[in-house]
């Protein structure tokens, strides 16, 4: 039994034999694992961070409001001053 399995033709046909049907079940277990876990994840780590970034430039902008607006009251007392 061992020499007959140790053919390189028996051999051959027994891996041919695996990989055609384990490939497609390796495929199969990948496709699921990526579509039920990674996915989810990536989605709600993507979701998160595009909150954290929506909130990290609204308060930019908020602060550039202030700014500009202590300028341009800053000016305008300059200005009186002069006057």
């Amino acid at each position: 039994m061992e020499k007959l399995l140790l053919r390189p033709d028996v051999s051959s046909h027994f891996a041919n034999m695996l990989s055609m049907n384990l490939n497609p079940l390796i495929e199969r277990y990948v496709k699921d694992s990526v579509t039920k876990s990674f996915l989810p994840a990536y989605s709600q780590q993507t979701s998160a961070m595009h909150q954290d970034i929506l909130r990290e430039m609204r308060a930019e902008i908020l602060n550039v409001k202030k700014d500009s607006m202590t300028w341009q009251t800053e000016a305008v007392r300059g200005q009186e001053v002069c006057l």
